[in-house]
C-alpha cells in the first residue's frame, strides 16, 4: 500500500499545484516579497487575478487532470483490501481531504506564531483558493469541508495499516 500512498502523494502535489505555487498569491505588476494593494486583493476575490501566466493556469488544469485520471486507472485496475475503504477514489480522496486540511493547519500555526510565509499569502487567501479548486467539476474529491478547522492545535493525519484515516 505504500506504493500506491506515494502515487496519491504525487496526485494530490498535481492537484494542489495552483494552490501551492507562490505565484498564485502574488500580482503581475508587483514585485515579489512586496505588499499587495487594495486595488489588488479586490481584482484577486473578484477575478483570481494572479501573476499566473496563461499557460500556468492551463497547466496546472492539464496536470490535475492527468492526476485524477491516474487515480481512476487504480480504480480500474485494482482493489483494496482491509478494513478500509476499497476503491482508489474513495482512499485517494480521503488522503487530499487530510493533506489539505495539513495544509491549512500548518497556514494556522504560522500565522498564529507570525512566520513569513509566501507574500500575500493569508490564511483566508489559501482557504480560498482551496475552495475554488473543490468548486465544480471535482466531484471525484467533493466533501471537502474546511469549516471546523478553528485551531492550528494538530497538524497531524494519519495513514495507519495502510489505508487513509
Amino acid at each position: 500500500m505504500d506504493s500506491f500512498i506515494d502515487v496519491f502523494t504525487l496526485c494530490n502535489y498535481c492537484i494542489l499545484a495552483n494552490v501551492l505555487d507562490p505565484h498564485t498569491y502574488n500580482f503581475a505588476n508587483l514585485t515579489y516579497g512586496h505588499t499587495a494593494n487594495a486595488t489588488h486583493l479586490v481584482q484577486r476575490q473578484e477575478h483570481d487575478y494572479n501573476a499566473l501566466s496563461p499557460e500556468d493556469r492551463r497547466y496546472f488544469s492539464y496536470v490535475c487532470g492527468l492526476a485524477i485520471n491516474l487515480i481512476d486507472w487504480i480504480k480500474c485496475h485494482y482493489v483494496f483490501e482491509g478494513n478500509g475503504p476499497n476503491d482508489a477514489t474513495t482512499t485517494a480522496r480521503k488522503y487530499l481531504h487530510h493533506q489539505v486540511r495539513a495544509i491549512v493547519r500548518y497556514k494556522m500555526t504560522a500565522e498564529k506564531e507570525n512566520v513569513q510565509g509566501v507574500p500575500n499569502c493569508t490564511e483566508t487567501d489559501l482557504r480560498r483558493q482551496i475552495s475554488l479548486l473543490f468548486m465544480d467539476g471535482m466531484t471525484e474529491f467533493r466533501g471537502l469541508s474546511l469549516l471546523d478547522l478553528k485551531d492550528a492545535d494538530s497538524l497531524s493525519w494519519v495513514v495507519l495499516e495502510g489505508q487513509v484515516s
